[in-house]
């Protein structure tokens, strides 16, 4: 073909005449050539763009993405909502003040019970996730579960899962036994409590036991006078001058006799 008067070989315009129209090609995607067998991306899960790149998708499979949290089912939402709730209770009652009220659940109690309910209209049973739970929490999930179902006619008490014992109430001399909830003061098991006694009757030490006699008036109880041999169970030598006020014998008497008739 000559070329045009006023035009070069290197001329855009005549570039442009030369070079074959290809069809429009939005996509930007290569068209494979007529002949080209290319297997029904459709059938295969590859869809149109499978089928316009030509590939064969027996040997490029399709790959879906991996579904995120927000694309979670409504029965998975659900175990959510009431694993937040349940744990919200949990955390609630690790803890015994030293003297009542204690702390409020109300909230995370009502939204345990609303949970439940909608598990139940859909006929859901959230067991296998609570056993879940207690494996990622080491608590007793299903038991807290049941209690919470429970209040008001009983308070929850978060519990341990290696030993069953609730959290709160784990005797801090043994940590093998509980002391009952009401034991605000004397924070001791039964068999602590008779371990502290004979060590003050015989005025014979043992370990993490302090025994002592003190002039000062506050760092005695009220039965106490300056010849009375007081006790700190469990104590620390970490601890130095700062330990809590010990107790006496008079003192252990009145807590059985507490419990005795509690």
């Amino acid at each position: 073909m000559a070329l045009p008067r006023g035009c070069s070989a290197n001329c855009c315009s005549w570039r442009r005449r030369r070079e074959p129209r290809v069809p429009s090609n939005p996509l930007q995607l290569p068209i494979p050539p007529p002949k080209h067998r290319v297997e029904s991306g459709r059938r295969l899960g590859g869809g149109l763009a499978a089928e316009r790149q030509g590939v064969s998708q027996t040997t490029q499979p399709c790959v879906r993405p991996i579904l995120q949290s927000h694309f979670l089912s409504a029965h998975q939402r659900l175990f959510e909502e009431l694993c937040v709730a349940v744990r919200s209770v949990g955390v609630s009652t690790r803890f015994l003040p030293c003297r009542p009220p204690d702390p409020d659940l109300v909230d995370e109690i009502r939204r345990v019970h609303d949970v439940d309910a909608e598990l139940k209209k859909r006929g859901i049973d959230p067991a296998s996730r609570l056993v879940i739970l207690t494996h990622e929490t080491k608590w007793m999930m299903p038991e807290l579960y049941q209690e919470g179902l429970g209040w008001p006619a009983m308070r929850p008490w978060v519990r341990n899962v290696v030993d069953g014992l609730r959290i709160a109430m784990v005797c801090p001399a043994c940590r093998g036994a509980e002391f009952p909830v009401d034991s605000r003061t004397i924070r001791l098991c039964d068999g602590c409590l008779d371990s502290l006694d004979g060590a003050i009757a015989a005025a014979t030490g043992r370990d993490h036991l302090l025994l002592y006699r003190t002039y000062t008036r506050e760092a005695r109880c009220e039965h106490a006078d300056d010849e009375t041999v007081l006790g700190v169970y469990p104590w620390s030598p970490e601890w130095s001058e700062d330990f809590p006020v010990g107790i006496c014998r008079a003192c252990i008497q009145a807590e059985r006799a507490r419990r005795k008739a509690g």
